[in-house]
């Protein structure tokens, strides 16, 4: 598969913080439970987005084929960071089998909604170069 524009790994950083706090805080409201968001977590947060943008730059350099195994790889690259660095190092929340699963539900949305937009982005790019390729031809 080619590999994407640092343009494109930013982006997926912005959109999967962008998403990733809107989730947090949305459940923060209906929950007593969660943690709070606070400036020091939005920074980890951050950290998170941008290590798991790092990460699927250096793992797109696998050669792989299929189009659904390189988005399976990217999910990997999401849940490794969030599981080791959220949960390991940040300490987000307690190793037990229902906050991991909360985590990995939040994580697996906020992936979705990313791939998502970064495809759509993608089409739209394609179809207005595509536009400008048959102007000029037309020319």
């Amino acid at each position: 598969m080619k590999k994407k524009s640092i343009k494109t790994y930013i982006l997926t950083d912005c959109i999967s913080f962008t998403f990733s706090a809107m989730i947090l805080s949305i459940i923060g409201l209906m929950q007593d439970v969660m943690m709070s968001i606070d400036n020091v977590v939005l920074l980890q947060l951050f950290t998170c987005t941008t290590l798991i943008a790092v990460l699927m730059y250096f793992t797109e350099s696998i050669p792989v084929e299929s189009q659904l195994a390189a988005i399976f790889i990217n999910f990997i690259d999401t849940s490794l960071v969030i599981l080791a660095v959220g949960g390991g190092v940040f300490k987000w929340f307690p190793w037990e089998a229902i906050y991991v699963g909360e985590v990995v539900a939040i994580l697996t949305v906020v992936f979705i909604i990313t791939t998502l937009i970064i495809t759509w982005q993608n089409y739209h790019l394609a179809n207005s170069i595509n536009e400008i390729i048959k102007e000029r031809q037309h020319e």
